[in-house]
């Protein structure tokens, strides 16, 4: 049964029961649990009670993007209230994106979003999910501002040299649909060669489905297409691979091996 570690549920359709439909389908399809990755905190209380409340197998993760363009201050506020209110498994998505370019003040605010969101993470005790891109050497700075936050390096798209520092700092590491395509050697090596105890999957639906639906919406189910590739490279069964995953994401986000915020 696989666990897709990272994916945006609510960015599949505007429409509520449409949406749980979807995701109804999308368990029958033959995953175990998903990570409902929330980067609006207005949305959380419409997602909160019409998707993770309902299902145990919906861990539930909030934050700022370092795209995030609002008030900073009262974004952050509604982060820790969420946080507070005991809903959540994982702080983020948040991190640092250089890949459009490093304007001094865009980079700032980037960092000031990223570190305020490791502060919530260290008080609450609550694993971060980390964006980064083209930003190796300033991420690795603010996870060792951190050193007792954990988390997961999401989307992992970086070397082989920067998967080795995140795995020495003890973090995990998730792969996207991106590591099935053919431009993605590199990266498959990379795969290849982590650790068992940090890997991760994952879909970031509705994004970067993988072969053979790139180009596509992507949809959680599609997870298992990733799962296989890793699984192959690795030189292990799907099977494996799944269960392996799977444990690492339940340690990752769970709490007992369940969802936070829901009742057994």
């Amino acid at each position: 049964m696989l666990f897709d570690s990272h994916a945006h549920l609510d960015m599949l359709t505007d429409d509520t029961e449409e949406l749980v439909r979807i995701v109804a389908g999308e368990f029958a399809c033959g995953l175990s649990a998903i990570v409902q990755v929330s980067t609006d905190p207005d949305i959380h209380s419409n997602i909160y009670s019409s998707l993770v409340r309902q299902n145990r197998n919906i861990y539930y993760a909030c934050g700022l993007t370092h795209a995030f363009s609002g008030d900073i201050r009262e974004g952050l506020g509604k982060i820790t209230d969420i946080v507070r209110s005991g809903q959540v498994c994982a702080i983020g998505e948040t991190g640092l994106d250089y890949s459009r370019g490093v304007d001094p003040e865009a980079v700032l605010r980037q960092k000031n979003l990223f570190e305020e969101q490791m502060l919530i993470a260290r008080m609450s005790g609550l694993p971060v999910i980390v964006h980064t891109r083209d930003a190796a050497a300033d991420t690795l700075a603010m996870l060792d501002r951190y050193p007792d936050v954990r988390g997961v390096a999401h989307c992992f798209t970086g070397d082989a040299g920067f998967a080795a520092a995140l795995v020495e700092r003890g973090w995990m590491i998730s792969f996207s649909g991106i590591v099935t395509f053919s431009s993605a050697g590199d990266l498959r090596n990379t795969a290849a060669s982590l650790p068992d105890d940090c890997l991760l999957v994952e879909t970031d639906a509705p994004f970067l489905s993988p072969v053979p639906f790139r180009g596509q919406p992507n949809l959680p189910s599609r997870v298992v297409h990733t799962a296989a590739l890793l699984a192959e490279i690795r030189g292990v069964s799907l099977e494996a691979l799944a269960a392996l995953t799977a444990e690492n994401g339940r340690r990752l986000f769970g709490r007992n091996g369940a969802a936070c915020g829901v009742s057994s």
